[in-house]
C-alpha cells in the first residue's frame, strides 16, 4: 500500500513538473490569431476616437494608433508568411466587439474616459502576450517579432497613461 502511494505521488510530482514545458510553448498560429484580433481592436477603436473625441490630445493619439497598428498589421502578416503560418482575417472576441460598440455609443466625455481606459487594459495585456511568445514562442521569425514590437507597445501605453494622468 505505502509503495502504490508512493509511486502515484511520485507520477503525479512527475506530471507536475513535466507538464509546464508541455505546454509553455505557444503555437504560431495561436500566437498570430491573437495578435491580429489584438491589432485590429487597436485599429477600430482608435478610428472612432480620432472620430469623436473632443481633446486634441485623444484625437492625436488615436490617429497615432490607427496609423502604428495600419503599419503593423502588414509587418505582422508579412512575418506570419515568413513563418509558413496561415494569414486569415482578424476574429475580434466579443469583448472587444463589445467594447467598440460602447465606444460608438458613447458620449465624447465619456468616449474619451473609456478608451483610455481601454488602450491601457489592451496594451498591458498585449504586451504580456507578446513578451511570452518572445520568450516561449515555437517559432524563431514571430518570436523575433513579438520582441521587436514590445518597445513599441510599451510606449503606446506610456503614452495614454500620460494621457489618463493629463485628464
Amino acid at each position: 500500500m505505502m509503495l502504490r502511494q508512493l509511486t502515484s505521488a511520485f507520477a503525479f510530482a512527475t506530471v507536475i513538473a513535466v507538464a509546464p514545458a508541455a505546454f509553455a510553448a505557444e503555437k504560431a498560429q495561436d500566437f498570430f490569431t491573437k495578435a491580429a484580433a489584438a491589432n485590429q481592436y487597436e485599429i477600430e477603436t482608435g478610428k472612432i476616437a480620432a472620430d469623436k473625441a473632443v481633446s486634441p490630445a485623444v484625437k492625436e493619439y488615436a490617429q497615432k494608433l490607427v496609423a502604428d497598428y495600419t503599419k503593423a498589421k502588414a509587418e505582422l502578416e508579412a512575418q506570419v508568411k515568413v513563418a509558413g503560418v496561415n494569414v486569415m482575417a482578424p476574429v475580434l472576441h466579443n469583448d472587444q466587439l463589445k467594447d467598440i460598440d460602447n465606444l460608438i455609443r458613447a458620449n465624447a466625455q465619456d468616449l474619451e474616459k473609456d478608451f483610455i481606459k481601454l488602450q491601457k487594459d489592451a496594451h498591458e495585456d498585449t504586451i504580456a502576450m507578446f513578451k511570452d511568445y518572445a520568450k516561449d514562442g515555437d517559432n524563431a521569425t514571430l518570436k523575433t517579432f513579438a520582441a521587436k514590437m514590445v518597445p513599441d507597445l510599451e510606449n503606446h501605453l506610456a503614452q495614454v497613461e500620460q494621457l489618463d494622468k493629463a485628464r
